[in-house]
């Protein structure tokens, strides 16, 4: 039985907003986990309907800590709310807990990414291992963060504060949550937003061959099209080689303390920085000093060239290491919900792509393999809550093909695709500002409310 407590907010609220914080206590199968809660605009027990924001994962915190939870006053006001929001971080995430972290996996994951090398995969199994058999010891319970668990918590939120139906905002796996809260309890959801929703029968390492490929095919195709490419697609492959012959080094600050780290940049982790790109496409710019490089053809970097892939690299890095980012809640969540590897799927797919040296993958050397965990079976059943979907046409891993396939599970649903968007709409195209309280309104002409945005593709289900 869930039980909600009240807290002291940990933070300054500003005057024209009010805030209410507390703590969802929630048992799970071998302990209980306590999930801090903050409620904007609203009082505890109020009768107004309620906005729950789902984000992103699995493992993600949602940004609710001291230094962080300004970001969440902006948004509430860009977005034009009034209605109360509510946030709350996922199980062991952000300011959750028990928090499960372990150095050894921290340590070695911190080598994959600065010092790439090919025994790396190994000594992060194995560090994973390591600290799997410590949080075993410490009751980890990997069933503990499928969507199905994480949607229970929020149905048991609204029954501690008393409220019968709330509105749904949710971005890329928020938009799990929030699909199997709409199942299970289909009243007590009065409407739904999903940005960049993830389509569960298309989810998976087997579809990461055909997702990388069409991305980046995707995005060179549009870009071309409407001649604003940063760099071409030859120009890219010409770098790739040269990074490939001659790994760049470069120093670039941590952001979690005082000091640096040296990287090593080779072929692998710049492609990676430059698909990463793509969830925002109109930061690409950011690679147009590949044209410099190239026309100095010399294997040796130019100062600039260094600054220019540390701008790049630095945030990649820094971001990867959040502290608010838990990966065995990811890495339990995703070996329990996705289809386990299958080389009858995968290798045909890496085999015809032109990317396929960089698409390799040891099953030996899985994390799956040691969570032990079977994968859960789904089966999605059609939803009747009024939803509309957003979707980019340039979203790497998301696709814009995966939501018209999933439309077809909504009554009545409707698709949004944003021809120039990537990854997370909503907050990434300038004609959306303040116009999340509309979409969630069933009551609204959606095509109406978007004729002001540019090369929008509508399409529903009836």
């Amino acid at each position: 039985m869930a039980t909600f407590n009240e807290v002291d907010c940990w933070f300054t609220t500003p005057q024209d907003l009010t805030a209410q914080c507390g703590q969802l206590v929630v048992p799970g199968a071998l302990q209980s986990y306590r999930l801090p809660v903050v409620i904007l605009n609203a009082s505890l027990g109020s009768n107004q309907q309620p906005l729950l924001y789902l984000g992103g994962g699995p493992g993600a915190g949602l940004g609710l800590t001291e230094d962080a939870i300004n970001s969440w006053f902006g948004w509430y006001r860009q977005q034009g709310l009034q209605a109360p929001l509510v946030l709350m971080d996922y199980r062991s995430t952000g300011l959750a807990q028990p928090n499960f972290r372990c150095s050894p996996f921290e340590a070695a994951y911190l080598t994959s990414l600065i010092q790439p090398q090919t025994q790396v995969g190994n000594e992060l199994y194995q560090a994973t291992k390591q600290c799997l058999d410590i949080w075993h010891s410490r009751l980890f319970a990997p069933e503990d963060f499928t969507s199905q668990a994480m949607a229970q918590d929020y149905l048991q939120l609204l029954d501690a504060l008393g409220v019968d139906e709330a509105s749904i905002y949710a971005v890329s796996y928020g938009t799990r949550v929030a699909m199997a809260l709409a199942g299970r309890a289909s009243s007590r959801v009065a409407a739904m937003v999903l940005d960049s929703p993830v389509n569960l029968a298309k989810t998976g390492v087997n579809y990461w061959p055909t997702k990388f490929t069409n991305a980046l095919s995707n995005y060179f195709s549009h870009c071309n099209m409407a001649d604003s490419c940063a760099v071409t697609l030859a120009q890219l492959q010409r770098y790739l080689s040269l990074l490939a012959q001659s790994p760049r080094i470069v120093e670039i600050k941590r952001w979690d303390e005082p000091g640096t780290w040296r990287v090593q940049v080779g072929d692998s982790l710049l492609l990676d920085s430059f698909y990463s790109g793509l969830y925002s496409p109109n930061q690409q710019s950011r690679f147009e000093f590949i044209q410099q490089a190239l026309a100095t053809s010399e294997l040796e970097a130019k100062p600039a060239e260094l600054k220019e892939l540390a701008k790049i690299i630095e945030p990649q890095i820094n971001q990867a290491l959040d502290s608010s980012f838990n990966y065995f809640v990811y890495y339990a969540n995703q070996c329990l919900e996705n289809p386990p590897y299958d080389p009858a799927v995968y290798q045909p797919s890496q085999q015809q792509s032109p990317w396929r040296q960089y698409l390799g993958f040891d099953a030996e050397l899985s994390v799956c393999n040691l969570f032990k965990t079977q994968h859960l079976q789904r089966h999605e059943a059609p939803l009747s809550t009024p939803t509309v979907l957003l979707s980019g046409l340039l979203d790497p891993i998301t696709p814009f093909a995966d939501s018209e396939l999933l439309l077809n599970q909504f009554k009545g649903g409707q698709l949004a695709g944003f021809t120039d968007a990537g990854h997370g709409v909503l907050n990434r195209t300038e004609c959306l500002r303040g116009r999340l309280p509309k979409l969630l309104n069933p009551q609204t002409d959606t095509a109406s409310l978007l004729s002001t945005c540019a090369d929008v593709h509508l399409s529903s289900h009836q």
